[in-house]
């Protein structure tokens, strides 16, 4: 009897200390919880919120992932392409981990071309064609996931990254603390191997970088220029209008109807109805009413919601919480505990979950 108890005692120590050390990885991993970077936890960009002055009209076709890619021929190409992170600087933040962008520029025409691309933080791969290529495959890889987007290509894609948990195959890392760390180039070629028989043809193993031309250089030149700063994958915003970004988003839903700026009864209201809430941090008790809005109808969180750009939202209740990333954002629901559980491990009512969110109100950049 003795010693049964101490096994089911070391067994639960064993089971916190897992916990403890892989359990916010795990929720990041299978989809819940928000910003949970390793590499780093201050905000985004507190000074400079990003994008706030551009506009993008047209949001870029995303590919939706499969779980197999059925043709791969023997003449086919295979290029690698493993990173830490990307390399240009996007608002598009709704991932666990700090977004960037890559252009990928396929030129090579020997033969169906099969990529293999992976990273450590999350990426958005921009795959541009020069004519004549014949893209029969893209594989993703790595821990944080990995969106691409082809503008309208309908080609193949096998996405097992650690976050793009719908898959289990060859590509797919296991979960253990290796798996915080790039994907190796000896990773990526056994990966190759497994799946297609030999090592990749070319790998590009780099810590960032911004653009990457595959296949002969000269041919990269008969691509038109890119006509906006970075893409943004359709899946992320609301297609039937301008795509704007932080606080001139917020400021559009206000003159929409569908938020209201938030008055200081509209806060002393929500504090009423929750007599069991702890007592309120100290970013409650200074809320910046300039960067707090009650919900009116149902929407999609903007992107670029981070840093000075952060917001909290009064959500009535019977509201839908909106769609769309937290990340950096507070949510003060009418419940008997008064906050949102944005974070799983952390929640959302800490004030270090927010970028200087008792600072006074800035003015919109793009005024």
């Amino acid at each position: 009897m003795f010693g049964r108890a101490i096994y089911y005692t070391v067994l639960i120590i064993a089971a916190g200390a897992f916990l403890v050390i892989f359990g916010p990885v795990i929720m990041l991993s299978i989809g819940i919880g928000g910003r949970s970077d390793m590499e780093d936890a201050t905000p985004l960009n507190n000074d400079d919120p990003i994008a706030e002055e551009v506009s993008i009209a047209t949001p870029v076709w995303a590919l939706r992932p499969s779980c197999e890619i059925n043709s791969r021929p023997p003449n086919a190409r295979i290029h690698a392409v493993t990173l830490y992170k990307g390399g240009i600087e996007t608002p598009a933040q709704a991932f666990g981990t700090p977004a960037r962008q890559v252009n990928v520029i396929v030129t090579d025409k020997s033969g169906p071309v099969f990529l293999l691309l992976s990273a450590r933080n999350a990426v958005i791969w921009n795959i541009r064609m020069a004519p004549k290529v014949v893209l029969g495959g893209i594989v993703t890889t790595g821990f944080d996931r990995q969106t691409v987007v082809t503008r309208g290509a309908r080609v193949p894609m096998l996405a097992a990254a650690v976050a793009d948990k719908q898959c289990s195959n060859v590509f797919r890392r296991g979960m253990n603390m290796g798996m915080l760390d790039a994907v190796s180039a000896d990773e990526i070629a056994q990966m190759s191997t497994q799946a297609f028989g030999r090592v990749p043809d070319n790998l590009v193993d780099k810590h960032s970088l911004e653009s990457i031309v595959l296949g002969p250089e000269e041919d990269a030149a008969q691509l038109p220029a890119e006509a906006e700063p970075f893409v943004v994958p359709d899946f992320l915003v609301d297609q039937h209008r301008p795509i704007l970004f932080g606080r001139p988003a917020l400021a559009r839903l206000v003159s929409e109807g569908i938020l209201a700026q938030a008055t200081e009864a509209d806060l002393a209201s929500w504090r009423a109805a929750g007599p069991l809430s702890p007592n309120l941090p100290s970013y409650i008790v200074n809320l910046d009413l300039a960067r707090t809005y009650v919900i009116k109808r149902p929407f999609r969180l903007p992107l670029g919601l981070v840093g000075e750009a952060s917001a909290a939202f009064i959500q009535p209740a019977g509201m839908k919480q909106p769609d769309g990333w937290v990340g950096e954002n507070a949510f003060l629901k009418y419940s008997p505990f008064g906050c949102a559980a944005a974070r799983i491990w952390n929640g959302n009512c800490d004030k270090k979950d927010f970028g200087d969110f008792e600072s006074v109100g800035t003015t919109f950049k793009s005024q």
